[in-house]
């Protein structure tokens, strides 16, 4: 089985200016992520897709043999669903197995990758990267969430509370089809990443994390 990795890629960015391309141990923040997927044998196609050929120029400085689609101008909005962008490059996409990840995930191992691809290949459900909590929770009026404040037992023996973290989703093109053209679904199953694997540069203090860790 062989995978297409998929990543959307903004020129722009809100919260971090122009995150994609910061220089973090003088590598743009976009190298990390690509020069990973390099290395991943299951993977045989890196497809980018941009909103700028500004962002094209940029990635092909430090690689050549990585597939790039245009998005289209109903797609341009920042806050547009990733899902949308997924299903407009189904006809550049070569595989029927799609790894879709981002570039603000500059730590992802080949390791982690490649064990959540086997995992994928063994069960067949389409499969979506979380992390994992034991901790007491409270929603935004502090009300409990996942635990009785009456009966405080320890937090090793609550139950685990998962969190979407958006560092990669597996699935082929008829799961996205099934889920209602969505990365998942009912059927789909989850993989807990390494904290440290699992940092997505999302706001400054993520950044300077990151800062840390690769310099």
């Amino acid at each position: 089985m062989k995978f297409t990795a998929f990543l959307p890629m903004k020129l722009n960015s809100e919260r971090v200016k122009d995150k994609n391309f910061i220089l973090i141990n003088k590598k743009p923040l976009f190298f990390y992520i690509l020069d990973t997927l390099q290395s991943v044998k299951h993977i045989d196609q890196i497809l980018i897709d941009v909103d700028s050929e500004v962002v094209i120029d940029k990635v092909k400085e430090y690689f050549d043999n990585v597939d790039f689609k245009l998005r289209e101008d109903n797609l341009l909005d920042p806050s547009e669903s990733v899902n949308k962008i997924i299903e407009s490059n189904f006809h550049q996409i070569n595989n029927n197995f799609i790894f879709q990840t981002h570039t603000t995930n500059p730590l992802l191992t080949t390791n982690t990758i490649n064990e959540a691809l086997e995992l994928y290949m063994e069960n067949k459900n389409s499969l979506f990267s979380v992390n994992s909590f034991q901790s007491r929770f409270y929603d935004q009026s502090l009300n409990p969430i996942n635990h009785n404040p009456n009966e405080l037992i320890p937090t090793q023996n609550l139950d685990f509370i998962y969190e979407e973290n958006s560092n990669f989703y597996i699935f082929s093109k008829e799961d996205f089809i099934e889920n209602g053209n969505k990365r998942i679904g009912n059927k789909s199953v989850h993989y807990i990443t390494k904290k440290y694997e699992s940092v997505d540069l999302d706001t400054e203090e993520d950044l300077k994390l990151l800062r840390r860790i690769l310099e």
